[in-house]
């Protein structure tokens, strides 16, 4: 170059300065477009022509775009999806680049300095390499934004590494005139994402565009009545995802509907635990309390039409049944009821010794069958022989019987045998000074598991273990259910112990601490709010056949009656809130 002297520049060297800078300039152009793909302010489908103006960008980055869609307009840009494997081949060939020319400096270093390798770090080791492999990464965040977004609402989240994603929205227009209309082509991938029905996010549409919206659930088809651009109706999508999907205290998509009553809905938070109210003002709100009045009576009517169906078929099958088979049937059953009649005759004399045999010679009387004796002899005899396995029960707790090791052993309050009730006792004063100091839910639920692993117990014990080490007599003053509700959750995660954790309340409120049971319907409502025990569970605990196969052994009969007495007012809550629910 003329007029440089000595530090002259060749044209090949010219050239390729000049190829950099193009080529540095066309990536600068082509992350532009992907920023704005990946914060949702354009579609991939609409051609780069359209896309001068960008709503929602401030002065100096309206700028910056309007530079960058210049140079990919320039340079004759093509489709959304060309653009993005463009820039793909950009980055590896940067990361290539790079990698080269570290490998060739640190050859060249070597031949001129014999310890270059002491004082210089390894290839892998440089920050330039270790950049050039960070980038050699994100063809694979590109090729995942020409199909998904962050999930983000009126605020974007330009995090690349964001895990949480939906598929871009998809909008077609069809038909002209009076009857053209916007078909989401992807509606029930986007509300699979967000953990939302279909027909919600349709209606959402309807309600914000002021236009009837249809969600056909046989063709999985969603209309909007009118047309609009795709990229409006992924605004709609930001503020549907803003009111009704994400968590208002964490801003994460991980909330759940929780219904009280037949007017308040709320956001229940998976990843903080809050509760939040919904905007009860949006129309949305009156079809989801529509659909979840529907759904409850759906779920009513299967149930009852199982029942029905299992009777029939049991009617049905008794019918053709051969008359012998039956008879054979019947023989077997009076022969077991014999039999278990004496085993329990020997057992309660043998650990009542005051009462003396006066039944030794029962069984040589005439036989009768129990559960069709309706006589007043016959409820007494049965009154007295229960009240005799009670006290039994009450006053020796019986081992678990022994099974094989193919065999399941149901755990439950009354075959616990003395080493386990010390072991149980150990653990709850082990975890109980290790809730002196704080710790995470996930630290307080391994500490369970240690102790319940270290006293040979079974997994069906950490329940005990943690319920009599969380809760004290301030249950309710420190209001202790809701603070310990994550580690609660990961305990109480099915019907078998949500039993575990009513029985364990009465016996908390009666027996631990009798000063609380009156409260017992309070601490029971608070479990009933968290979602730790079923409106099902708690009518049916309200039966006194159903509550013995569950309860603790050491709440006696007297304060089970005055525990049911005191549950009254929140069983009669509990029906009427559902009739009312049902009225809708």
């Amino acid at each position: 170059v003329p007029g440089l002297g000595k530090n002259y520049m060749t044209e090949t060297s010219r050239v390729v300065a000049i190829e950099a800078y193009l080529f540095y300039t066309r990536v600068f152009a082509l992350e532009g477009y992907w920023h704005q793909l990946q914060t949702g302010a354009i579609s991939i489908e609409t051609p780069l022509n359209h896309l001068a103006i960008v709503d929602g960008l401030d002065e100096s980055a309206a700028a910056t775009w309007a530079h960058q869609r210049a140079i990919l307009v320039e340079h004759g840009a093509v489709q959304g999806g060309d653009l993005l494997r463009e820039l793909v081949a950009a980055y590896k060939s940067i990361a290539k680049n790079a990698q080269d020319g570290k490998s060739r400096d640190d050859k060249r270093g070597q031949h001129i300095i014999p310890d270059y390798t002491l004082v210089h770090k390894k290839a892998s080791e440089e920050r330039i390499v270790i950049d050039a492999h960070r980038t050699s990464l994100y063809p694979n965040n590109v090729y995942s934004t020409m199909s998904n977004i962050n999930i983000a609402g009126t605020t974007p989240v330009d995090d690349p590494e964001y895990r949480y994603k939906m598929p871009r929205l998809v909008a077609k227009i069809e038909g002209r005139g009076n009857g053209i209309k916007t078909v989401v082509v992807n509606a029930v991938e986007i509300a699979s994402a967000l953990h939302r029905s279909p027909g919600e996010v349709t209606k959402f549409f309807g309600t914000e565009l002021g236009a009837q919206s249809k969600f056909d659930d046989a063709t999985e088809r969603a209309v909007v009545n009118g047309a609009f651009e795709a990229s409006q109706m992924q605004a709609q999508l930001s503020k549907f995802i803003e009111l009704f999907v994400l968590c208002p205290n964490c801003r994460l998509p991980e909330t759940k509907y929780k219904y009280k009553g037949k007017e308040s809905i709320f956001h229940r938070c998976l990843a903080c635990g809050a509760v939040e109210p919904v905007d009860m003002n949006h129309k949305l709100t009156t079809y989801l309390l529509k659909e979840h009045t529907a759904a409850k009576r759906a779920k009513k009517s299967d149930g009852t039409d199982k029942k029905e169906k299992k009777l029939k078929k049991k009617d049905a099958e008794g019918d053709d049944e051969p008359k012998k088979e039956k008879k054979e049937k019947k023989e077997k059953k009076e022969k077991s009821g014999e039999k278990k009649e004496k085993k329990t005759k020997k057992k309660v004399e043998s650990d009542d010794d005051d009462e003396g045999s006066t039944k030794a010679g029962d069984d040589s009387e005439e036989e009768v069958e129990w559960h069709t004796d309706l006589s007043a002899e016959a409820v007494a005899a049965r009154a007295k022989e229960a009240e005799a396995l009670e006290a039994a029960a009450h006053s020796a707790m019986v081992a678990p019987p022994t099974s094989s090791a193919s065999e399941d052993v149901v755990a439950s309050f009354d075959n616990l045998d003395i080493d386990d009730e010390a072991a149980i006792e150990a653990a709850t004063a082990a975890v109980a000074a290790f809730l002196q100091s704080t710790h995470s839910p996930a630290e307080i639920f391994d500490e369970v598991v240690r102790q319940q692993t270290n006293g040979a117990l079974p997994a069906n014990d950490r329940l005990s273990i943690f319920f009599g080490a969380a809760f004290t007599s301030q249950v309710l003053s420190s209001n202790q259910v809701a603070k310990y509700r994550p580690v609660l959750e990961k305990l109480v995660d099915n019907e078998r112990s949500q039993h575990q954790v009513i029985a364990l309340t009465e016996h908390f409120c009666a027996v631990k601490f009798p000063a609380l049971l009156a409260s017992f319907p309070v601490v029971l409502k608070l479990l009933y709010d968290e979602d730790l025990v079923t409106e099902e569970i708690i009518l049916a605990w309200t039966d006194d056949d159903y509550r013995k196969l569950h309860a603790h052994f050491q709440v006696t009969p007297t304060q089970a009656a005055a525990l049911k007495k005191s549950l009254e007012p929140f069983v009669y809550w509990l029906q009427n809130a559902e009739e009312e629910s049902d009225d809708e």
